[in-house]
C-alpha cells in the first residue's frame, strides 16, 4: 500500500505468502515464454538481445543493482512481446510484490550465476521461437528464490524455541529485519540503515518477527 508524502514503508511477506506468490508468477511466466515464443516480432527479438547484452556487461562488471534492473527488464519485455494486456497487467502485479526477495536472492552471488547462465538459455530459446522450451525456461528461472525470507523465520522459529535451565524455562524471541538493494543504492552503510529501520519496525509491531524494508513504488 503506498502511502503518499510518508516516505519509507515496511512490507510484512511471510515465507508462505511470497510461496505463494512466487508460484502464481512461475505460471505466468510460463504463459508469457509460449506466447511470445510465437508472438514476438522481430523488432521485440532484437530488443531482448540488446538487453541481454547490457545485462551480461553487468554481470562481468560486478554491478548487482544494474544487472537486477536489465534482469527485470527483460522479464517484463518478453511479457509485452506476448500482445496480450491483460496477461502483462497480471504479471506487472505479481512482479511488483515479490520484487524485493528476487533482488535479495541476486545478491548471493551463486544465485546470480545461476540467472546469469539460465538466461543465456532463455535467449536461445526467444531466438529459436521454441514456446515450450522458453515457457519452462522461465518457470524453472524464477522458482522461489525467497531464500532471505524463509532463512529470517527458520531463525525466529529456532531462537523461539524454550531452553531448559535447571526447572525453569528461558524462551528468547528476536525482531529480524531485511533490506535488499533494488533501487540503485547499494552501499553497505545504506542497506544497514534500511535493515536497522525494518528491525525497529519489528519491534514496534509486536517483536519476534521479521519485517521487510520497503521504499513506495515510483
Amino acid at each position: 500500500e503506498l502511502v503518499p508524502n510518508r516516505g519509507a514503508m515496511v512490507t510484512r511477506i511471510t515465507a508462505e505468502e511470497a510461496a505463494s506468490q512466487f508460484e502464481l508468477l512461475e505460471g505466468l511466466e510460463q504463459f508469457i515464454g509460449e506466447l511470445a515464443a510465437a508472438r514476438a516480432t522481430p523488432a521485440d527479438i532484437r530488443e531482448i538481445q540488446a538487453l541481454h547484452m547490457v545485462m551480461a556487461s553487468y554481470y562481468e562488471g560486478g554491478n548487482v543493482t544494474a544487472y537486477f534492473e536489465i534482469n527485470q527488464q527483460i522479464h517484463h519485455r518478453l511479457a509485452q512481446a506476448t500482445g496480450n494486456p491483460a496477461l502483462i497487467a497480471a504479471h506487472e502485479n505479481v512482479s511488483r510484490k515479490v520484487l524485493r526477495a528476487r533482488a535479495m536472492a541476486n545478491l548471493m552471488t551463486h544465485r546470480q550465476e545461476a540467472s546469469y547462465a539460465e538466461h543465456a538459455a532463455i535467449l536461445a530459446a526467444v531466438e529459436q521461437r521454441d514456446g515450450v522450451l522458453l515457457g519452462g525456461l522461465l518457470r524453472s528461472h524464477l522458482h522461489d528464490p525467497s531464500e532471505a525470507m524463509q532463512v529470517a523465520d527458520r531463525l525466529l522459529a529456532v531462537i523461539a524455541e524454550p531452553v531448559d535451565l535447571g526447572g525453569d524455562s528461558l524462551v528468547t524471541t528476536v525482531s529480524i529485519g531485511i533490506a535488499a538493494a533494488d533501487d540503485g543504492d547499494s552501499s553497505a552503510g545504506e542497506l544497514l540503515r534500511r535493515a536497522d529501520f525494518a528491525m525497529y519496525t519489528a519491534k514496534d509491531r509486536g517483536r519476534a518477527r521479521v519485517e521487510w524494508y520497503a521504499t513506495p513504488d515510483r
